[in-house]
């Protein structure tokens, strides 16, 4: 028996995944806030290293700058500095067909296939090429790349665990990479009243992970609570190596052992746990390198550690890596 009947009358929505590939170049300023990052996790022979190359659009009517973020970490010397520049307009090329946003030092460009990233600073540089294996799925926050970003329609999705390969220099000492991943961020929509406000930000924190298990499944938990409403958005996106997405249950994230930074006074927790009821998994999460809070002349103070996961997932035993991104007041 047919249940069409059953429907009739009824009002069809649906809310199509984004095409990755047609949402990758910018929107020739649709959207007031778009960002493209990468985060690896690399080896050099016996030098474990991580870094972090954020860059970004804010479009403010008829202005728009060009923002970049780089930060550096040699995890076995514990050598660490992060980088921040903001570029008016006529300081930046930015591609509207392909993406490549490039400045005097940088260059970030590429597709789905994979990117070059080439970033030339004071006393470090970075020159990686990623490449995405051909059948490697694209992560769709929340299944389809729609999220609701403190009150605004933001879009988000992934493509974890590309090849890596390249040189790191840190003072003058190059580093070839011999192993390694990294993570393409792409997120863009409108730019939400907090972000722009600092008194509000003050009442504001969120957290957001890109977990890569041992066993190929990839978890993104992002937590962002307002404290002046009580307000909690939760949301957990799991997906298997088949490209199968799950948008998982969490229960509010546990989060301990504080790390103050020396510059700021701001306080950071760098140990956490995850648990999902839907397949009774529980991840442990501890940041590796405690001091990578960054300051940024744009998005205000926060902070990105890399980390190591342990924990149980689908009834097994994983071990992982991930970023810790902390923005807002972590005070309380």
């Amino acid at each position: 028996m047919s249940t069409e009947n059953n429907y009739k009358g009824f009002k069809k929505e649906a809310w199509p995944a984004v095409d990755p590939a047609a949402e990758l170049p910018y929107h020739k300023g649709k959207y007031q806030l778009e960002s493209w990052f990468i985060v690896s996790n690399l080896l050099s022979n016996d030098q474990k290293l991580s870094l972090q190359v954020h860059t970004g659009v804010v479009q403010k009517g008829p202005q728009r700058v060009a923002t970049l973020n780089v930060s550096i970490t040699n995890l076995t010397t514990g050598w660490y500095k992060q980088y921040d520049f903001i570029f008016p307009d006529g300081m930046f090329k930015l591609d509207e067909e392909r993406f490549s946003l490039k400045t005097k030092d940088l260059t970030f460009e590429g597709d789905l296939s994979g990117f070059t990233c080439k970033v030339n600073l004071k006393d470090a540089a970075i020159d990686l090429t990623t490449t995405r294996a051909y059948d490697d799925p694209v992560l769709q926050v929340c299944g389809n790349s729609y999220v609701h970003f403190i009150g605004e329609d933001q879009y988000d999705y992934g493509i974890p665990a590309m090849a890596t390969r390249g040189t790191i220099t840190i003072e003058g000492t190059q580093y070839p990479i011999t192993d390694g991943t990294t993570w393409f961020d792409r997120q863009y929509g409108k730019m939400p009243a907090t972000l722009a406000d600092q008194d509000q930000m003050a009442s504001t924190n969120w957290l957001w992970m890109n977990i890569v298990l041992d066993s190929g499944v990839v978890v993104v938990p992002f937590q962002c609570t307002q404290f002046d409403n009580k307000k909690m958005e939760i949301h957990c996106t799991v997906m298997y190596p088949d490209g199968s997405h799950v948008l998982a249950v969490m229960k509010p994230i546990e989060a301990s052992h504080r790390w103050v930074s020396p510059a700021t006074g701001h306080s950071y927790p760098t140990r956490f746990k995850i648990e999902l009821p839907y397949n009774n998994s529980v991840l442990n999460v501890s940041v590796v390198f405690k001091e990578a809070e960054i300051i940024s002349k744009v998005t205000g103070i926060k902070y990105e550690g890399t980390a190591e996961v342990d924990g149980i997932f689908d009834g097994k035993k994983v071990t992982g890596n991930t970023f810790v991104e902390l923005v807002g007041d972590w005070s309380k």
